[in-house]
This record gives C-alpha cells, sequence and structure tokens, in this order.
C-alpha cells in the first residue's frame, strides 16, 4: 500500500508556484494546492481512509484553495 511508501511526514518543494492574497492578508499558492490534492487523491485511492490523512497549511486561504479543489 502506498501509506508504506510514505513517511509520516513529508516535506516537498514546490518552488515553481507563486503566492497569492485573498484581500484580507491570508495567502495562498495554487500549484502547491494541486499537489497536495493529487497526493490526498493518491493516498486515497491507494485505500487509506480519510480520517487517517492530515494536511497542515498556515493559511486560511490555501485551506480554502485545497478544499475547492477537492471538492469537499
Amino acid at each position: 500500500m502506498i501509506q508504506d511508501q510514505l513517511p509520516t511526514l513529508c516535506f516537498y518543494d514546490v518552488s515553481r508556484g507563486s503566492e497569492g492574497c485573498d484581500g484580507v492578508g491570508s495567502f495562498y499558492n495554487d500549484l502547491e494546492a494541486q499537489f497536495v490534492v493529487f497526493l490526498v487523491q493518491m493516498v486515497l485511492e491507494s485505500g487509506l481512509e480519510p480520517a487517517r490523512v492530515g494536511v497542515i497549511t498556515l493559511y486560511r486561504a490555501q485551506v480554502a484553495r485545497i478544499n475547492d479543489m477537492l471538492n469537499w
């Protein structure tokens, strides 16, 4: 299973992305959000339960972008 291939905590360099601001002081990066969505979909498709997946981000705008992309 994929969860056996990934460490508990992962850091990936998505340096080609650029930051944007949502107008109220929170930031987002669409390329990073797309990569997070790709990883989440990959681990869920491998059979991992959604309750066992966590994503940490410091910005509300990034949370909103990821949620929108995941259609949750």
